[in-house]
């Protein structure tokens, strides 16, 4: 009987590691995924000036957007 409680109390610990370990993990990737989520607020603080001594005031996304939008090739005004 000794044995046989002694072999539950090895797997009752076994499955607690594994749980917190789980956990951990679990909870490093949520932090990772939600960093990749905002990093953008926080990739350098607003208040700073940019290295052309402008402050910046568009997130790195906004400014991709804007990029993407600018180098696009508009259709042409038939009228004009």
């Amino acid at each position: 009987m000794d044995t046989v409680l002694s072999v539950a109390l090895l797997i009752a610990q076994i499955a607690v590691v594994v749980g917190a370990i789980t956990l951990v993990v679990g909870l490093f990737w949520a932090w990772v995924l939600w960093l990749l989520k905002v990093g953008d607020k926080f990739a350098r603080p607003r208040h700073l000036p940019t290295v052309t001594g402008e402050h910046e005031l568009r997130t790195h996304s906004e400014q991709w957007v804007e990029r993407r939008m600018k180098s696009a090739v508009l259709p042409r005004d038939e009228a004009a």
